[in-house]
């Protein structure tokens, strides 16, 4: 093979991997998949691997007229992710994951808890389209997207392994730690919500940020 190809494989495999995180989101495994059986918890696992890598897939391949047939720009996506990222931090602090079921008992349990926040914005959300939009942008032929699709497919297939390998982790882990799990990961979610909407603004207002000249 190319060397150019094994390098651009070995650099999308990594960006993807990196930017989907599945040993990170395994805490937000734990806590949105509480009240659930083991044979559920696998189930919920597999469906929010598949939507996390059909939708990348599909952004992959149709990301660019997708933003142009609704004329929008990256730093818009970037904006509105952060927003429900941010959303979902403070649902997450306030304890929202441990009454999902109380508050929404007519949603099936099979479907409730996989679509977000676990495979967006969790897996396939603002920052991971945006790779993706990116590798799609430079990528000259069909092979290289190829490539890309198959990083996607690969990344969401040991994400799946990870949301499995949670489920062991249920029979061990105290209530009390599976809350001190979801704090963490809901500063995270905060922190990255935060991140996103300044980058979208730095991208959209270049000049927002910028230093103000020092008077003498």
């Amino acid at each position: 093979m190319d060397r150019e190809l094994v390098n651009f494989a070995l650099r999308s495999f990594v960006m993807i991997l990196a930017i989907i995180d599945p040993l990170g989101n395994i805490p937000v495994f734990i806590t949105t998949t509480d009240s659930l059986t083991p044979a559920k918890r696998r189930a919920v696992a597999m469906k929010a691997s598949l939507v996390a890598a059909v939708v990348l897939c599909v952004f992959a391949i149709g990301g660019t007229a997708i933003l142009w047939a609704f004329r929008l720009t990256m730093p818009a996506i970037q904006i509105a992710g952060g927003v429900i990222l941010m959303v979902i931090a403070l649902q997450m602090l306030s304890g929202r994951q441990f009454r999902w079921r109380r508050e929404t008992p007519d949603i099936p349990e099979e479907t409730s808890s996989f679509i977000t926040p676990l495979a967006v914005p969790m897996m396939a959300g603002p920052a991971a389209m945006s790779c993706v939009l990116i590798l799609t942008t430079h990528s000259p032929n069909a092979t290289h997207l190829i490539i890309i699709l198959s990083s996607i497919i690969l990344s969401c297939g040991i994400a799946y392994i990870c949301f499995r390998a949670a489920s062991f982790l249920m029979n061990y882990l105290g209530r009390n730690v599976i809350i001190i799990l979801s704090c963490i990961m809901s500063l995270i979610l905060a922190a990255l919500a935060v991140q996103f909407i300044l980058d979208g603004l730095r991208q959209a207002i270049p000049g927002l940020f910028s230093k103000a000249p020092t008077r003498r």
